[in-house]
């Protein structure tokens, strides 16, 4: 019987780079692990509340470490123009990492990230966001298509959503895919990304693999 394996850690060596880059002695290593979630975590539930929150996505948060020195580097996909308040932003959630984690000399740099569509974490939103609008799951499918096919280095595209939605007692079931994908090899470079959200109804899982 096969095993399912993520897509991710499939091909993590060859594609994708470590979130948090440092090197400590054995003892320290736990309190840093720590350290570095209570940073994303931080910076994540401040900029939540920010009011173009809406328009875009944090991809992932990078973190490296020098001795007395910290730098975090978030980057946001976004398909607005959220870099108005650039200044605003990074010093505000500069302030709040000197006083929750107590790092005076840190260096934060925001990096927006181009092709807002190229990412299963935006889709995942815009799916939601879509269905918050009661829009039925085959219209919403049928547009990402269509915002897809116009990023020329995707070569394949699949979604798969299950779960309680629309009031149905049976489990709601939703499958689409175009293009070529192919899991079975690391050749090629595949972004993943899983979700589950809690509805009225339900859970809603929704899987996106998509294949460049």
């Amino acid at each position: 019987m096969g095993k399912k394996s993520n897509p991710l850690s499939f091909r993590f060596i060859k594609y994708y780079n470590y979130y948090s880059i440092w090197f400590c002695k054995k003892s320290y290593y736990s309190y840093f692990l720590h350290e570095d979630k209570k940073i994303r975590k931080l910076i994540k539930n401040n900029i939540k509340f920010l009011k173009f929150y809406i328009y875009y996505e944090i991809y992932y948060i990078e973190i490296k470490r020098k001795i007395n020195l910290i730098q975090i580097v978030i980057h946001i996909i976004s398909n607005y123009y959220v870099l108005n308040n650039i200044k605003n932003i990074i010093n505000k959630l500069r302030n709040q990492i000197i006083i929750n984690i107590l790092y005076k000399n840190n260096n934060l740099i925001i990096n927006k990230i181009k092709n807002t569509y190229l990412y299963p974490n935006i889709i995942t939103k815009f799916i939601i966001n879509q269905l918050k609008k009661t829009i039925s799951l085959n219209k919403i499918l049928k547009k990402i298509l269509k915002l897809t096919e116009k990023i020329i280095i995707i070569k394949g595209i699949k979604i798969k959503i299950a779960g309680k939605i629309y009031n149905k007692e049976k489990q709601y079931y939703e499958y689409i895919k175009e293009g070529l994908i192919s899991l079975q090899t690391i050749k090629k470079k595949i972004y993943y990304n899983i979700y589950k959200i809690k509805t009225k109804y339900g859970i809603l899982s929704i899987k996106i693999w998509i294949f460049i």
